[in-house]
């Protein structure tokens, strides 16, 4: 859905994220021992580190997801994969398991999470404004 263009290469199937990376960077591959239980605290702790980053990169997405002529859902797999796993990572940064289908913090801790009061600011107009990437979202998280 355009984002696809962003991302970088996955990694090869047997490098290790902490060993090969000596600067901190994460990989949005599929590729990756860690779980939705053992990165959520994860992100908690970067969020604190970060607010400021996290939270304009949320705005950001949130912005491009509101435009409907650059994000819409995938039709061919590949770009459909790249964009399940953006989504999927928005989600986990937010604390929602979409797997199982619930948040994984507590409802105090989700609404301090910057994170959080950046998707929530920005959904009104992403629903407005897109209405079948907004319909998506809204069938893995609102139901």
């Amino acid at each position: 859905f355009g984002l696809g263009q962003l991302l970088a290469a996955p990694q090869p199937l047997g490098s290790s994220t902490r060993s090969s990376n000596p600067h901190g960077f994460h990989s949005l591959s599929r590729f990756s021992d860690d779980t939705p239980t053992t990165v959520l605290p994860k992100a908690v702790d970067l969020e604190e580190a970060d607010r400021e980053t996290t939270n304009l990169l949320v705005f950001l997405l949130m912005q491009f997801l509101s435009r409907s002529d650059q994000a819409y859902p995938a039709e061919d797999k590949q770009s459909s994969k790249t964009q399940e796993l953006v989504l999927r990572h928005l989600f986990l940064l937010l604390g929602y398991n979409s797997n199982e289908k619930y948040f994984q913090i507590s409802p105090y801790s989700l609404r301090q999470s910057s994170i959080f009061n950046a998707f929530i600011a920005n959904l009104p107009q992403f629903l407005d404004q897109n209405h079948i990437m907004g319909a998506s979202v809204a069938e893995q998280t609102f139901l």
